[in-house]
């Protein structure tokens, strides 16, 4: 089957363009960047932060990601059918994600220790193995996101008829996520990582913009009464999330151009996410607003990110030399 019949047996439409999805990346990050820092302050839990859905930000912000994972896997799958037929899609998958990951996992082994609040910590380097930062903070986004690449990708080679697809995507992840509920495993992997099926309903499922607006618009709301209210139960938080992404995209897709500061937060949210706490761990929160504390880590993360990016192009320039 060649690249146009798959991409006509899917019925596919890229309604999300690359700069929107790379928009959408940078308020994911931006949110949980805000998140991280306002945690620091005993205003994180105040009634305004409350109402305002603060500590929330960070689930709605992997809500998505997981979104723009989902739609961008599955239309990179339909478009290219050579990634059918090998597995270099799962090898750059593997690269993309891993290689900051061990690259971070050594800046941090050899800051973290020097630092104030952490200059008696003993490096376990197992850690890297289990995908956790050195002080063992688990970085189960990491972990969470290889899962549905490799398994949507196995998925794909098995069937190519879009409802079969679509029902093995939702059962597989509906199972990962009851797995991880009833091991006990952190509320954020199984809130959020619905919205990974969502973007594939989102690519293969074409309704009316206006149909998803008012459905999530209204799913948003009943979200919003029940948090404001504690009523905070998996199911209402799920269908938060759900609602919150086709908003951001509704709002996100009326306009055609972005700044290019958001462009790029979202080209490297990967690295944000990965540099951003050991950059918090250097930054002091004592005796500073959380807003200057906020502002001050999204501009040393990007100092970091850009001096990163910088010498790896330095490196491949050198060794496309040779």
């Amino acid at each position: 089957m060649d690249a146009n019949m798959l991409k006509a047996k899917f019925k596919i439409s890229q309604t999300i363009s690359f700069d929107q999805g790379y928009a959408i990346r940078g308020i994911a990050m931006i949110m949980i960047i805000f998140v991280h820092s306002i945690n620091e302050y005993e205003c994180y839990n105040s009634i305004i932060s409350k109402h305002l859905l603060v500590p929330f930000f960070g689930v709605l912000g992997c809500c998505l990601f997981f979104f723009m994972s989902g739609y961008s896997t599955l239309c990179s799958l339909c478009k290219n059918r050579k990634m059918l037929t090998s597995f270099n899609f799962i090898l750059k998958i593997l690269k993309k994600i891993l290689t900051p990951v061990a690259i971070v996992y050594i800046i941090n082994s050899i800051i973290l220790p020097h630092t104030l609040k952490y200059n008696d910590i003993t490096i376990n380097h197992l850690n890297l193995l289990t995908l956790s930062l050195p002080e063992g903070t688990d970085i189960w986004f990491i972990k969470i996101i290889l899962f549905d690449y490799i398994s949507t990708f196995l998925l794909f080679k098995i069937t190519v008829n879009l409802k079969r697809l679509f029902i093995y995507i939702a059962i597989t992840q509906m199972l990962l996520i009851l797995i991880l509920y009833i091991c006990g495993i952190g509320s954020y992997c199984y809130v959020s990582n619905l919205c990974f099926v969502l973007g594939a309903f989102y690519l293969f499922f074409q309704l009316s913009k206006r149909k998803y607006f008012i459905i999530s618009a209204f799913l948003f709301i009943v979200f919003y009464l029940c948090i404001i209210n504690d009523i905070m139960a998996a199911p209402i938080q799920i269908l938060g999330g759900l609602a919150f992404c086709i908003l951001i995209i509704s709002v996100i897709s009326k306009k055609t151009r972005y700044p290019q500061w958001l462009i790029f937060i979202g080209k490297n949210s990967l690295l944000y996410y990965l540099l951003n706490i050991p950059i918090m761990w250097l930054i002091p929160s004592n005796n500073i607003h959380f807003i200057v504390y906020f502002i001050a880590n999204i501009i040393f993360t990007t100092i970091f990110i850009f001096a990163y990016n910088e010498i790896g192009k330095l490196i491949t320039r050198n060794i496309t030399n040779k």
